[in-house]
């Protein structure tokens, strides 16, 4: 595969996987609880973001090249981590979907009751992913800029709803993954629609100078 294909069917895939995301989040219920599990749309919001996730996660690779020389340590460790968190939710999305809605109340919360401390790492890497991403890319300036600033606003109001339980948090948390998609569809429609016979670090050479 040549780099102007990856970098194409990344950006395809970060706007396709970002529409999807958002959608799914969308059909969640705004409270996460037994109850929900009879919402219409409980099964297609999980197939869908996680669908959207994993999408996503694989279509980094490009986003991540496309920036790489500018990016540095930092940009790398965050792609690692942003795509880890990505990776991991469909397996959650799998169970919420599948198994939890016909296991019982009881056994569902056993199970969650075991994995917790692995779903809190995962949810740990998975924000801190996007908040070193984001930072990467804002100090790499090869993407927009305000794109980036949009997914540091959807983490930050993730982190800030995540805690509770009401149904105004379930819709703050829902806003959050919707910001996070958007700034994943920017990225995305920026890299499918750049100059892609260009260098990446000439391109940014080129917007700096743009910028002064």
């Amino acid at each position: 595969m040549t780099p102007q294909k990856l970098y194409r069917l990344s950006g395809f895939g970060l706007i396709g996987g970002g529409v999807l995301f958002a959608i799914g989040n969308l059909l969640h219920p705004l409270q996460h609880n037994v109850e929900a599990y009879a919402y219409p749309t409980w099964t297609a919001a999980h197939i869908l973001f996680s669908l959207g996730a994993a999408l996503m996660a694989i279509s980094l690779a490009g986003f991540f090249a496309w920036q790489a020389q500018r990016a540095g340590w930092l940009g790398l460790i965050g792609y690692i981590m942003t795509g880890l968190g990505l990776v991991y939710l469909p397996i959650g999305g799998y169970f919420e979907a599948f198994i939890a809605p016909t296991v019982g109340a009881d056994l569902v919360a056993a199970i969650q009751a075991q994995s917790g401390a692995q779903d809190g790492i995962a949810g740990l890497v998975y924000l801190l992913g996007h908040v070193i991403l984001g930072i990467a890319t804002v100090r790499a300036r090869v993407f927009p800029r305000p794109a980036s600033l949009v997914l540091l606003l959807g983490i930050i109001t993730l982190v800030i709803a995540a805690p509770f339980t009401s149904k105004i948090a379930g819709l703050a948390i829902i806003s959050g993954t919707v910001i996070v998609a958007i700034a994943f569809i920017w990225y995305g429609a920026f890299l499918y629609r750049a100059n892609l016979t260009a260098q990446p670090a000439a391109l940014a050479t080129q917007q700096l100078s743009h910028a002064a």
